[in-house]
């Protein structure tokens, strides 16, 4: 059961900001890097994509709680900020790849390149992200506005959401190796072996995925 000060309505609005955030960001760092790691793994791929969405798809989540709207119309001005976010987190990720890959003098032109042709990655992204996140806050927050009992349920069910996009990513960066992450007490040594293993590999992306994941399986 958790505490009073965690049920209430704003705690449960912050938590599933963070758990958007963190769920977005571990699902993007592992897609890409699985896509574009080749021979060295998810390694810095997954880093350098993880960490723009996890700023970008926070602040996407705080956006979208907003009852602003554009001029006199009923469109939020969170929604109509996704195109631009999106277009942005793409922008930043394509920057730092070029950067990690020793072209740092090239950043200007990988935003470009990110935000335009990028577009073939988030702009399908988002539509997908629009749909597990925005319609259920969306849904949540007319409910309240009725007066109805479901604004916790729509935060609860983009929890879950996140909770298991989470799990599916854990579960990915397990199977994806041959020693297997055992979430026990019991194995706990034999997991901290798992972890030196992979920083010798120079898979700092995959604990950093892990850690994302973990994070927003517990937020969610």
């Amino acid at each position: 059961m958790l505490p009073a000060t965690l049920r209430s309505s704003r705690a449960l609005s912050c938590l599933s900001v963070v758990s958007v955030g963190l769920a977005m960001a571990a699902v993007t760092g592992a897609f890409f890097g699985a896509m574009f790691g080749g021979g060295a793994g998810i390694g810095p791929v997954a880093a350098v994509t993880a960490l723009p969405t996890l700023v970008v798809g926070t602040a996407w989540a705080a956006l979208l709680r907003s009852r602003r709207t554009v001029g006199h119309s009923n469109l939020r001005l969170g929604w109509l900020l996704s195109l631009p976010l999106a277009s942005l987190n793409g922008g930043l990720a394509a920057a730092l790849m070029l950067i990690l890959k020793d072209h740092a003098n090239q950043w200007l032109e990988g935003v470009a390149i990110g935000m335009t042709l990028g577009a073939v990655f988030w702009f399908p992204a988002m539509l997908v992200a629009l749909t597990l996140f925005g319609v259920p806050i969306a849904w949540s927050q007319r409910q309240a506005r009725r007066g109805l009992l479901g604004a916790e349920r729509g935060e609860i069910l983009v929890g879950a959401v996140c909770a298991c996009l989470c799990l599916v990513v854990l579960l990915g960066l397990s199977f994806a190796r041959e020693e297997r992450w055992v979430p026990s007490a019991a194995s706990s040594y034999r997991n901290v072996r798992v972890m030196a293993n992979l920083l010798r590999e120079g898979q700092a992306g995959a604990i950093n995925l892990a850690a994302l994941a973990t994070l927003g399986l517990l937020t969610g």
